[in-house]
């Protein structure tokens, strides 16, 4: 039997997202415009219904904070990868 993630990474916390991404250089109106609709369907009381009904929640954010998330866990895992000694694939 593996051991509980747990009890070898001891304050691990890990939440799982989805988010979506654009190119580079795609116009900031578009991607405003994306993030109001996505928001909006978000808001949608069935898709809400949805999502509960299969263990999640929907937490919003706009393309900087979303950026920002990616980011963070980016520099967090490298640096569990790294702490850990963990080859690179």
């Amino acid at each position: 039997m593996l051991p509980a993630v747990a009890d070898t990474l001891p304050g691990l916390v890990f939440e799982s997202w989805q988010g979506i991404a654009a190119t580079p250089g795609t116009k900031p109106e578009i991607i405003s415009r994306i993030n109001a609709e996505l928001r909006a369907a978000l808001a949608l009381p069935e898709v809400q219904r949805q999502l509960a009904d299969l263990g999640g929640g929907t937490v919003p954010s706009t393309p900087d904070e979303f950026r920002a998330r990616v980011e963070r866990d980016i520099t967090r895992f490298r640096q569990i990868v790294d702490s850990r000694g963990i080859e690179r694939q």
